[in-house]
């Protein structure tokens, strides 16, 4: 069948995902670590690296395309209609390993949403907690924000 080199590129690429999100998640969870310990520096490169994922993930997914373009084509279907999880369907007990590989990759894939959704409550909580420590030496407290008196991103090292 024509399609068995592309469905053989397809868990490569696969695998090379899993293996970039599992770095990745463990550059999340330092920035957590990072973010509960008030460590900037470590904060600050955890968040580069995670901008650094986000561009490699950009490349690795131009190559996703062609190949399920490439699959279509070999299923005679349009191209750009096709996911990973319909072309496991279409191929049933054929494209086992490719499942195995989607469904790896969706657990990852929700680990790092949580891991994020933890980062962003940290992140959250450390600001309001400046906010209060800010308020309580600038011994205002009669509706003053200093958040709405200042640039919403601040350089620590500043």
């Amino acid at each position: 069948m024509s399609y068995t080199i592309h469905l053989r590129q397809l868990e490569a690429w696969l695998q090379k995902e899993l293996g970039a999100r599992h770095a990745l998640l463990d550059v999340l969870a330092a920035q957590g670590q990072a973010l509960l310990e008030g460590d900037i520096d470590r904060v600050e490169a955890c968040t580069l690296a995670v901008q650094e994922a986000a561009a490699a993930a950009c490349s690795r997914g131009l190559r996703r395309g062609p190949l399920m373009d490439a699959l279509a084509e070999s299923f005679g279907v349009a191209c750009g209609s096709l996911t990973v999880g319909s072309v496991c369907e279409r191929l049933g007990p054929e494209a086992e390993r490719t499942a195995k590989l989607r469904a790896e990759l969706l657990d990852i894939a929700r680990a790092e949403i949580e891991q994020v959704k933890r980062n962003a409550a940290l992140a959250r909580s450390q600001g309001q907690a400046t906010t209060e420590i800010l308020k309580i030496v600038l011994g205002s407290d009669d509706g003053f924000d200093p958040t709405e008196h200042s640039g919403g991103l601040v350089n620590a090292r500043a």
